[in-house]
């Protein structure tokens, strides 16, 4: 049975999640006959194609989920409005810059103005284990960073998307894309769910 979203930018999501994993993790990026790099690691971590494309991949599908997450909230938000003036245009603004900074501030947002709690909505563990890998792939290469070294929990966590910590690097497992793809898409229509 297929579920027809509440939102269009639901089922644009959900396909650019799709897109993510099938064409940027896939083998056939490489060229036939292209060149073995020289150097496979580096202080800056690992620097094989297939490791770049999985790290690739997976910021991709995160970055999908909070840009479908500050989408909605801005049209949830602009449907609450029944007209516009230019001071109430300046307060969306100021509404969408000040909730979309963080993931912490997104989560207060749809919490207090959408009423929808993103951590009961189904695949959370998932998706905010997919956040610590993006933050990592973003301010690491792939490396665990000096903030998420203290985090007790990083590697359990990981886990849960097929993802290890060797050497202070992420390791994706073969499992890793389809897990992360499904978490996004199982969250983005939670979420899509909860809307009026």
């Amino acid at each position: 049975m297929t579920i027809t979203p509440r939102n269009e930018v639901t089922e644009v999501a959900i396909k650019l999640l799709i897109w993510a994993e099938t064409d940027l993790a896939a083998e056939h990026i490489l060229a036939v006959g292209a060149p073995k790099p020289r150097i496979g690691r580096t202080t800056l971590g690992l620097v094989s194609p297939k490791h770049v494309r999985r790290q690739a991949a997976v910021f991709r599908m995160v970055s999908v989920v909070e840009a479908f997450l500050d989408t909605l909230s801005r049209e949830l938000t602009g449907s609450y409005v029944p007209y516009r003036t230019k001071t109430l245009n300046l307060l969306l603004e100021d509404f969408d810059v000040n909730t979309t900074f963080s993931w912490q501030q997104r989560e207060d947002a749809y919490r207090r103005y959408h009423g929808i709690e993103l951590k009961k909505c189904a695949a959370w563990d998932e998706i905010n284990a997919a956040i610590q890998a993006r933050n990592s792939i973003a301010h690491g290469l792939g490396r665990i960073t000096p903030k998420q070294v203290r985090k007790a929990n990083l590697a359990s966590q990981l886990k849960a998307i097929d993802i290890s910590i060797v050497n202070g690097e992420l390791n994706f497992g073969e499992k890793c894309l389809t897990l992360v793809r499904d978490a996004c898409s199982e969250f983005v229509k939670a979420v899509d769910a909860l809307t009026p």
